[in-house]
């Protein structure tokens, strides 16, 4: 039997980074499944059902942090995957503190 392939989610507002971010997992980094979110909401509860392995999350949607409220949520509710905090300004340590 073969090994199972690793599962990933993306949660951004911009259709064209979810886009670009789960071809990149799916063709460059082997996962088999990646799925996507645009909204913190959806996202939280789409994760805690499927379980990925990674998670890739954007900072900020509009001006808002909602990648830090979902990190914290997510590690709340006992998520123990990795999770990767992305953002064109400097965030690092926001999302350690979050938990990624």
């Amino acid at each position: 039997m073969g090994r199972e392939q690793m599962k990933a989610y993306v949660v951004d507002d911009d259709p064209v980074f979810r886009k670009s971010y789960r071809g990149a997992l799916e063709r460059r980094c082997g996962f088999g499944s990646v799925g996507e979110a645009d909204t913190a909401e959806v996202a939280l509860e789409q994760i805690m059902s499927e379980k990925p392995d990674l998670v890739l999350c954007d900072t900020i949607f509009g001006a808002r942090p909602v990648g830090l409220a979902l990190c914290r949520s997510l590690r709340q509710a006992g998520y123990t995957g990795k999770i990767i905090g992305m953002s064109s300004i400097d965030f690092e340590e926001r999302w350690k503190a979050e938990g990624a």
